[in-house]
């Protein structure tokens, strides 16, 4: 009975990297698919969709509409569009980022979004943070810069993909201050599932509008995008700890008891806690 939980840790563990490995991998897919831009995003999401509705029907309880039923609520419902048309935005923007400069310039400036959380945080939430946590993202931030000194590129040739990485990382904060006020409501999956349903049909009718190359053409190109899809999705299930959990959090603080209440505030995300922001790409990965 011991052995369980420490074998479930180091599953989870191993799960994390794999989806770790498929995010690293996910510039280079881009780069290689034959679609456009804004179409390797949409299929990215519209690939995630089927293993993620497989796998709620395989794990959770009850009738296979119940299982995959949408929140109810109208508050809750305004937050998961919110949230996909955020990611939307930062897919569209990061994908055509890659396409216009460098893979180190996009993916370090896309990764700039704690930043972002931050200042949303502090300036329009009330949010306060301590010294620590913002010598740690200073130090965390100089890391990544040092990591990618050598193949970040500055040029005025590349100012329009360095500016979409920009945009990106500001676009993927808007998501995760979305989902973390979904996340003290709803299980992980929930708010992953439908966030992903709202990005896919956002950026589906904008691919076919806006670019020609929007089904690969080849079997190497529906691999390509197979892997952008797949590559990061062990990162993205929930563990049975973390389930439990959420679902523990979600009967707390659900649409008919008060968000307010002391035991929902004292198991609430926050969208300025050090944990929250620098795992954000572990449920939802553009990097």
């Amino acid at each position: 009975m011991r052995d369980r939980p420490e074998r479930a840790q180091r599953w989870a563990f191993v799960a994390l990297l794999l989806g770790a490995t498929g995010i690293g991998f996910a510039p280079i897919f881009v780069r290689l698919a034959d679609v456009g831009p804004v179409s390797s995003a949409f299929w990215r999401m519209a690939l995630a969709l089927p293993p993620l509705a497989l796998w709620r029907l395989m794990r959770a309880d009850g009738s296979p509409a119940r299982r995959l039923a949408p929140p109810a609520d109208r508050r809750s419902l305004l937050l998961i569009a919110a949230a996909g048309g955020f990611f939307a935005a930062d897919l569209g923007f990061w994908h055509w980022s890659i396409k216009l400069t460098s893979v180190a310039n996009a993916t370090l400036l896309a990764n700039l979004n704690p930043v972002f959380v931050a200042l949303t945080g502090f300036v329009f939430l009330g949010h306060r943070f301590r010294p620590l946590f913002l010598f740690a993202m200073a130090l965390a931030l100089a890391g990544a810069v040092v990591l990618m000194g050598r193949s970040v590129e500055i040029s005025a040739e590349r100012v329009i993909g360095d500016l979409l990485g920009v945009a990106t990382a500001m676009m993927y904060a808007g998501y995760f201050l979305s989902t973390a006020a979904l996340r003290s409501r709803h299980d992980t999956w929930t708010v992953l599932f439908y966030s992903v349903l709202i990005t896919a049909l956002v950026l589906g009718p904008l691919a076919a509008a806006s670019e020609t190359a929007v089904v690969p053409r080849s079997p190497t190109g529906w691999l390509v995008v197979v892997a952008l899809a797949l590559g990061p999705m062990p990162a993205r299930l929930p563990s049975g700890r973390r389930r439990r959990r959420a679902a523990a959090r979600a009967r707390r603080c659900s649409p008919t008891r008060s968000p307010r209440s002391a035991r929902c505030r004292a198991t609430q995300p926050s969208a300025g806690s050090a944990r929250d922001i620098w795992s954000a790409r572990s449920m939802h990965s553009t990097a």
